[in-house]
């Protein structure tokens, strides 16, 4: 609903990347404000640690996870599906990347969706995700247990295994 309601009342943000199955920094960004809005009514946290999370754009460009999992040939791949580029917000943490944080007060549980800006190896950038972006907006160090594959029913199997293990990130 909230995508939707943002797609009626603006029709011309894109809200899903053009050459990749995620979503734009755009829609991941309001999402992670909601998101942030909802842990505030859902619990106390300490005060936001101010002026520890900073963030700056930085545009990337990619061809995006479509082209490749067509398994187009190279020549075939850029004419079909051009690179495209976005502008993320990277968040910084004092001096470095921001990071999710095991003593993070929350714990977000998350596939792709969560990591497509936090992880380089997906192509668009690095420490712009959801979960930074929620640290950012509570101005809290966040825990993230992110899978790329097998949607949330994997990330909860995660953290049943810690959990079983001991390691009670909750």
């Amino acid at each position: 609903p909230l995508l939707a309601g943002e797609k009626a009342r603006c029709q011309d943000l894109p809200l899903y990347l053009k050459t990749d199955t995620h979503w734009t920094p755009a829609a991941m960004e309001l999402t992670a404000e909601k998101l942030a809005e909802a842990v505030r009514r859902a619990v106390t946290l300490p005060p936001p640690m101010a002026g520890r999370f900073t963030s700056a754009e930085k545009a990337v460009t990619n061809s995006g996870d479509v082209a490749m999992m067509l398994k187009l040939p190279a020549g075939r791949r850029e004419t079909a599906y051009p690179p495209e580029t976005v502008r993320v917000k990277q968040i910084m943490d004092g001096k470095g990347q921001c990071r999710p944080d095991p003593a993070g007060e929350v714990l977000l549980l998350g596939d792709s969706f969560a990591n497509i800006y936090s992880l380089d190896l997906m192509g668009w950038g690095e420490s712009a995700g959801l979960a930074e972006q929620l640290s950012f907006r509570i101005g809290r160090p966040v825990d993230a247990i992110v899978r790329n594959s097998d949607g949330a029913w994997a990330t909860r199997e995660v953290l049943r295994q810690q959990l079983a293990r001991g390691w009670d990130r909750l």
